[in-house]
């Protein structure tokens, strides 16, 4: 039975992976598909805040930001705006 469980997240883990190069690959050919319509910070930021936004959607339930320190929470949130924002522009 340990066995059976093993190769399933294998195979769940193959499945995450070939869907993550296809959308990364994806997203480098519709990039150039888009660009000479927009400038490249729009599109950066389009691209990055769309997939924010979907991934706080997706995790919202599973979000406990009760065992963050209040000190701490305006601290990550700098971290996170700069990692979003800064990163595609770099």
């Amino acid at each position: 039975m340990e066995d059976l469980m093993a190769n399933h997240h294998v195979f769940v883990g193959i499945i995450f992976a070939s869907l993550s190069a296809g959308l990364g690959g994806g997203g480098l050919v519709f990039t150039r598909l888009a660009l000479p319509q927009t400038d490249p910070f729009t599109l950066g930021f389009l691209r990055w805040f769309l997939l924010a936004v979907i991934l706080f959607i997706i995790y919202w339930k599973q979000l406990n930001f009760s065992k963050i320190n209040k000190s701490d929470r305006h601290i990550i949130s700098f971290l996170g705006l700069i990692s979003f924002a800064a990163f595609p522009i770099l």
